[in-house]
């Protein structure tokens, strides 16, 4: 699977009426090519209401909530330097010769943070950070512990699993990555039952789960990853994969914008943790911020339809159009979800929530419904700098919106009835402020007068 000495095999012959890296000419196009990358968006999503309908059903489903909440928290932050593999592949990987060096530095990458991550999970260190930082009881610290400790596989396979998915969206072939994802929820299913029916702790099953899927995905994509290399053409090669050298200092800056980004959850869930009721506004903005997900998710592929699908004027208006629509919709749907009785359908029928969480979880829906059209427009415009080569301005508008929602998270802190209340308001601000940046950004660094629409667009 992750062998790299292979060469590509050439792709059977099409049946499809059109050619699937033809550019897109209207909504039917853009629809045909988003609709596998929207659902496994939407499927990878599902995965944490998932998991935490598991665990509510479990023995102590407040505290096991809040030990794996802190436990994914730190497990994101470890592997979040990972998360933009997928998009490096999209914006570089054009031949087998850019495939390997791609690969080989997601490898390297991934396979040191696992190890760091490892060896947090034995050192003194993390007692401190479960039982003080996050003010976890002694029972939730040693079950968000061993949590980590399943997490720690997650940075090699979420680097492999990047890189190979990332061909297949260059490419067109978006169906593929839909059904490793398919693939994964499958999986995740099928262990929280499992774990649901023994009685496990349920951290530990939220763990297992995360674990087991991605290991189901990443071998499916792996092993249909050498057919798809026949697709690729290698005079397309970027400046970018010149050397390993090149590529690190491509990958680095976005690699990093994606750690100072998830290094929001840390942030939040540390302000939440300094609260009257640390694991009540854990839990609570746990539920809150797996539905804000589970459909903002949907318009994440902006980033990557953005970066492989703005080509000429023609396709990027169509992808505004389409992305606009978009984000319309899962902005009502959300709305919806403020008022009853969807409100408790949500969040007590299909997530397990009771008493406190579930009725704090109904107060602050509302603050979550600008969350889709925040999402959309920041991911488009962040894929516009990775297509153009600027992604120290990803890195910049990253620690932007981190900055403010932690300063505006500290000064507001005991300003609210509710504690989970100051969560939502810093997932509002950081979404905005990241949105802003990048609109600065984009408007005070043009692309370089004299170069080509197609120069200026492609790293």
């Amino acid at each position: 699977m992750t062998s790299v000495d292979l060469e590509p095999i050439p792709p059977r012959p099409k049946k499809s009426r059109r050619d699937r890296s033809a550019p897109l000419r209207n909504l039917a196009d853009a629809w045909s090519y988003y609709l596998p990358l929207a659902l496994t968006m939407l499927m990878m999503s599902g995965s944490t209401p998932i998991v935490n309908s598991g665990i509510s059903r479990l023995e102590n489903p407040v505290g096991q909530l809040a030990a794996f909440a802190v436990a994914f928290t730190i497990s994101i932050f470890f592997s979040s330097l990972t998360f933009g593999f997928e998009t490096t592949s999209v914006a570089l990987i054009r031949g087998i010769d850019s495939f390997k060096k791609v690969w080989l530095v997601a490898t390297i990458t991934g396979g040191t943070l696992g190890l760091i991550e490892l060896t947090f999970v034995f050192s003194p260190l993390q007692v401190y950070v479960f039982r003080e930082l996050f003010s976890l009881s002694a029972e939730s610290a040693e079950a968000a512990r061993w949590s980590l400790l399943l997490f720690s596989p997650l940075p090699i396979l979420i680097s492999w699993r990047g890189v190979f998915r990332g061909v297949f969206s260059y490419t067109g072939h978006t169906s593929t990555v839909g059904f490793g994802t398919f693939l994964r929820l499958l999986t995740m299913g099928v262990v929280v039952v499992v774990g649901v029916a023994t009685g496990i702790s349920g951290s530990l099953m939220g763990a297992g789960a995360f674990l087991f899927s991605i290991i189901a995905e990443t071998l499916y994509v792996g092993l249909k990853i050498r057919r798809r290399l026949g697709d690729l053409h290698a005079s397309e090669e970027s400046k970018h994969v010149r050397s390993l050298g090149s590529v690190f200092r491509f990958a680095f800056p976005f690699l990093l914008s994606i750690l100072v980004g998830t290094s929001s959850g840390l942030l939040i869930n540390l302000v939440l943790s300094r609260t009257l009721h640390p694991e009540s506004a854990l839990a609570t903005f746990s539920m809150l911020r797996s539905v804000a997900w589970f459909l903002s998710s949907v318009l994440m592929s902006s980033q990557t339809m953005a970066i492989a699908r703005t080509r000429s004027s023609q396709e990027t208006l169509v992808v505004i159009h389409f992305l606009a629509i978009m984000a319309l919709f899962f902005t009502f749907v959300f709305l919806l979800i403020g008022f009853q009785p969807f409100s408790s359908v949500v969040f007590g029928t299909l997530l397990g929530a009771t008493g406190d969480v579930l009725d704090h979880c109904q107060s602050l829906a509302m603050w979550f419904v600008p969350t889709p059209l925040l999402v959309a427009f920041r991911m488009y415009y962040r894929g516009l700098l990775v297509r153009e080569g600027r992604t120290s301005s990803t890195l910049a508008s990253s620690i932007t919106g981190v900055v403010v929602m932690f300063g505006v998270g500290v000064l507001m802190a005991d300003c609210f009835t509710l504690p989970a209340t100051v969560g939502a308001l810093m997932w509002l601000v950081l979404n905005g402020s990241e949105l802003l940046a990048l609109l600065l950004l984009l408007r005070l660094r043009r692309a370089p007068q004299g170069s080509s629409s197609d120069e200026a667009a492609t790293p």
